[in-house]
C-alpha cells in the first residue's frame, strides 16, 4: 500500500527510531498516516500520573496513527519504539487529496483500519477482566497467535517483553505481573 502511494507521488517522510523514542505523543497534531516498516511499535494510552495501557503491538510492518478527520486534529494516543524502528508518515493533506482522486488505495486502507480497530477491542476486551492473571493469559494467547512461530511443543514468542511492557498491556502494575 506505502509504495503504492508514494508511487503516485504522495509524499512518504521515513524516520529510524531507537528503542523509547516516541513517532508522536497524545495531544501532539496528527500530521498524517503511519506505517511501521521494521522493528516493534508499541501503541499506548495514558493514565492517571503514571499508568499507560497498550492498545496496539506491531512488529515488523503495520499501519498505526489513524489520522483524524478533521483538518486540524490531535493523536489520541501515544507510540514508542520497542526496539530499533523504521517508520514513514504520510502526510494527511496529500493522502486525501489523492484519494480524493484516484479511490484504488481505498480497500487496502480500510482493511488496515479494520485491523487496527480489532485490535483495539480485542485489548478492551482483555482489559475487562478484573483478575490480572485471566487477563494475562488472554494478552498471551493473543501474543501467540500473532506473533508466535511453531517450535514443535507449542507456540514460541521472539519478542521479549519485560513485566513492566506486559504490566501495560494489562493495565495494572509491574509487582502483579
Amino acid at each position: 500500500m506505502l509504495a503504492g502511494l508514494e508511487a503516485s507521488g504522495v509524499p512518504v517522510i521515513e524516520r529510524r527510531y531507537s528503542p523509547g523514542e516516541h513517532p508522536y505523543m497524545r495531544g501532539d497534531p496528527d500530521e498524517g498516516l503511519w506505517f511501521l516498516l521494521e522493528g516493534t511499535l508499541e501503541v499506548y494510552k495514558s493514565y492517571g500520573a503514571f499508568g499507560r495501557a497498550t492498545v496496539r503491538l506491531l512488529e515488523g510492518e503495520g499501519l498505526f496513527g489513524e489520522p483524524s478527520l478533521k483538518p486540524a486534529g490531535c493523536h489520541r494516543d501515544s507510540a514508542e519504539a520497542l526496539s530499533a524502528c523504521r517508520a514513514a508518515k504520510v502526510p494527511k493533506e496529500p493522502l486525501l487529496r489523492h484519494l480524493t482522486e484516484d479511490l484504488s488505495p481505498a480497500p487496502a486502507l480500510f482493511g488496515a483500519f479494520a485491523g487496527c480497530a480489532a485490535e483495539r477491542e480485542a485489548a478492551v476486551e482483555r482489559l475487562l477482566d478484573r483478575e490480572v492473571d485471566r487477563r494475562l493469559a488472554r494478552l498471551f494467547l493473543e501474543l501467540a497467535e500473532r506473533f508466535g512461530e511453531e517450535d514443535g511443543r507449542g507456540r514460541a514468542l521472539g519478542v521479549r517483553l519485560s513485566h513492566h511492557r506486559l504490566s501495560c498491556m494489562v493495565a495494572c502494575t509491574r509487582e502483579a505481573v
